[in-house]
């Protein structure tokens, strides 16, 4: 489980956005959870979401 924040990744995957990083956070969710997946379920007629670890 993630315990703190973690760390934002935009820049490992993005290195010459830098500039967003305040406004965009991308987080590597395997690699602060032990191998975790993201698992997302969303309706988009209703504009709602849901996400959750498995």
């Amino acid at each position: 489980m993630i315990a703190s924040t973690p760390p934002n990744a935009l820049t490992d995957l993005f290195p010459d956005h830098q500039r967003y990083a305040d406004y965009v956070k991308v987080i590597d969710v395997p690699a602060v959870t032990g191998g975790a997946k993201v698992q997302v379920v969303a309706d988009a007629q209703e504009q709602r979401a849901i996400c959750f670890l498995e």
